[in-house]
């Protein structure tokens, strides 16, 4: 847990974060392996939390810089497939 704390207080900002649905696109539509999203007012972060895993398209200004958080390790490293 102290690496997904270090992700919400220093890599992102977690204050600014508010629930933005609309920001993913994909992934399950069941309840409890949806893919739930948190986005700045501008758009320019985006964090997507995907209880199951898999595949989802970040829409907005962030999908360009995608990167992914493995709360294990704390890294982050650049996602696959991004423009």
């Amino acid at each position: 847990l102290l690496l997904v704390r270090r992700f919400f207080h220093e890599v992102v900002p977690f204050a600014d974060l508010r629930p933005a649905p609309e920001a993913v696109s994909g992934g399950s539509d069941v309840v409890g392996e949806r893919p739930q999203a948190l986005a700045t007012a501008d758009g320019g972060t985006v964090v997507a939390y995907l209880p199951v895993g898999g595949e989802v398209t970040l829409r907005g200004d962030a999908a360009g810089g995608a990167r992914w958080f493995d709360p294990r390790t704390g890294k982050l490293t650049a996602a696959e497939g991004t423009a």
